[in-house]
């Protein structure tokens, strides 16, 4: 926690030799510290990952991060809209008719990849 206080922009790396002492360190600084992002590597369904470890698996974080973009990008495109007097709806309209656009592009690439044009 010092050597964290004296440098906050890095990183550091946890090892242990069992995973229930990386949990041990692990939860001990997030209990101290909860505002660190902190990301444990392994798998969700490894039962020797204590469960309050778990919710910090890359792959959760991975989906909460998504999610929080996510959000973020609709916050952004309703304030873009309304800057601009633009109904929020016409613009969806407009990104899936790009994404539709794109993915008959992408079917007209296979198809003649394929041979069938």
């Amino acid at each position: 926690m010092q050597y964290l206080a004296a440098h906050p922009g890095h990183r550091i790396l946890l090892s242990a030799q069992t995973q229930v002492a990386l949990d041990n360190v692990i939860e001990r600084v997030a209990a101290r510290e909860p505002s660190l992002d902190i990301v444990r590597i392994g798998r969700i369904d490894e039962p020797k990952i204590s469960p309050a470890s778990r919710a910090l698996v890359l792959d959760r974080k991975a989906i909460a991060w998504s999610a929080e973009v996510g959000r973020r990008a609709q916050a952004f495109v309703t304030k873009w809209a309304t800057d601009r007097g633009i109904d929020r709806v016409s613009i969806e309209i407009g990104m899936f008719a790009e994404r539709l656009i794109l993915l008959i592009q992408q079917e007209k690439a296979i198809r003649q990849a394929l041979g069938k044009v």
